[in-house]
Order: C-alpha cells, then sequence, then structure tokens
C-alpha cells in the first residue's frame, strides 16, 4: 500500500519563499489542526499539486506566495513530497513554479517549471531524473497505484468541491465518469469497433481480389491446355 511521508513547502500561498516549512504524515492518520488562514487547505493543494501537478485553480499566480510582499523580480513555490510507491520503495518528487514581474510593466506572469523524481528501484539503487509534467502525472499516479481522477476527486477533493455527490445529475454522471474511466473505457470500445469494420472491409476486398485471381487462373490454365492441343 503506498503512504504519503512527508512534505516540504516553500512559496506557495502564504508559506515563507526563503524558508522550507516540513511536516511529517504518520500511519495511519495525520490530523491537521489550525486557525483560520494558517494554511491548513494549502497543504491539502500543495499533496494535490505533487501528486497531479494540478493547481487549486487556473490562475497559477494566485498559488504562489504573493510576489509583491517580495523585494525581488521573482518567487518560486515548490512543493517536495516523499511517499512509498505501490511496492514499498521510497519515492521523492518535487515540483515548482516561478512567478515574474517585469520592471517596466509589472506584469505578472507564473509558468510551472520541470519536475523531477528520485526513486529506489527494486534493487536498491536510488535513480533521479526530470521529467516534463504530462510523463510526471503519470508517473506519480502509477506509483501510488492511484488513478488521476480518484486523486483529484476523491482522495484531495477541495472543500469547494466536496458535495459533487450531492450536485444535479449530470454533474455526479461526469465524476463518476471521470473517477471509473467509463469515457476512456468508451473510448476504447469505439475504436475496436472502428478497427474492427476496418479489419471487415480489408477483408472484403481481399476475399474479392483472391477471387479475382482464381478465376484469372483458371482463365489463364484454359488458354494454356487450348494452345497446348493443337501442337498434340
Amino acid at each position: 500500500m503506498s503512504w504519503i511521508k512527508h512534505l516540504e513547502i516553500t512559496g506557495i500561498r502564504s508559506y515563507d519563499p526563503t524558508s522550507p516549512a516540513r511536516m511529517e504524515l504518520p500511519m495511519p492518520v495525520a490530523l491537521i489542526v489550525g486557525h483560520n488562514g494558517s494554511g491548513k487547505t494549502t497543504i491539502i493543494e500543495c499533496l494535490r499539486f505533487a501528486c497531479t501537478g494540478e493547481t487549486p485553480t487556473s490562475n497559477k499566480t494566485a498559488f504562489v506566495h504573493d510576489i509583491k510582499q517580495c523585494s525581488g523580480s521573482e518567487v518560486r513555490g515548490q512543493v517536495k513530497m516523499k511517499f512509498l510507491d505501490k511496492n514499498n520503495n521510497e519515492v521523492v518528487v518535487s515540483r515548482a513554479l516561478s512567478t515574474t514581474q517585469k520592471k517596466v510593466t509589472k506584469v505578472i506572469s507564473t509558468r510551472t517549471l520541470d519536475s523531477a523524481i528520485k526513486r529506489q528501484m527494486d534493487n536498491g539503487e536510488t535513480m533521479s531524473i526530470g521529467l516534463k509534467n504530462a510523463d510526471m502525472d503519470m508517473l506519480v499516479s502509477r506509483l501510488l497505484g492511484v488513478s488521476k481522477s480518484v486523486l483529484n476527486n476523491v482522495i484531495f477533493c477541495h472543500q469547494e468541491d466536496n458535495l459533487w455527490p450531492l450536485a444535479e445529475g449530470s454533474i455526479v454522471k461526469k465524476k463518476f465518469d471521470d473517477i471509473f474511466g467509463q469515457r476512456r473505457h468508451a473510448k476504447v470500445i469505439d475504436e475496436m469497433k472502428k478497427q474492427c469494420k476496418q479489419l471487415k472491409d480489408e477483408l472484403i476486398i481481399a476475399n474479392t481480389e483472391m477471387k479475382y485471381l482464381e478465376d484469372n487462373k483458371k482463365e489463364k490454365s484454359t488458354d494454356c491446355d487450348s494452345a497446348l492441343i493443337p501442337l498434340l
């Protein structure tokens, strides 16, 4: 069974961009307690970000520490998560965001940096690699043994979205389709049907060509026999 052991947050929301906040997440239950605005929700958001690469909103700048409260022109937000994968091997995931402000126009922009993963292999050796974020999303989900949809909609569901089971039917259906991969399953079935139809069409064409070749062979054979009779 996979288990998230340790989390380190730097420069995310209210967390200091110059000093990482480290926390251990013991088994079997980790209870997060604090005053309003102390960063409890941010911890869950960072866990989700580390696992899926997704931020709470499409506005990534709001997820990073406010650059206006810093002296420099760049603020980096980073999340490091250590966990045991489904094979009980230790894995460390690191994801980062960079927010910059142009000196002249004061325009603020945020971009996602490439991710890194350090993984203990089955033979005991440690491997460190950098990955594009899409590749990291798939790898972390596979190592945890949990789909991205379950991570987003069940385990790390945001407090503003946790009432989705009580929403209207179409919303609930969409969520369950995501969780159970129904749409992906439907796409696979459609592709299989498409491939079957294509193979059937190719088989019909092949049978037609075969019949033409057999008829042509018989015709040539008859012509050959007719040509040999006078010689005999």
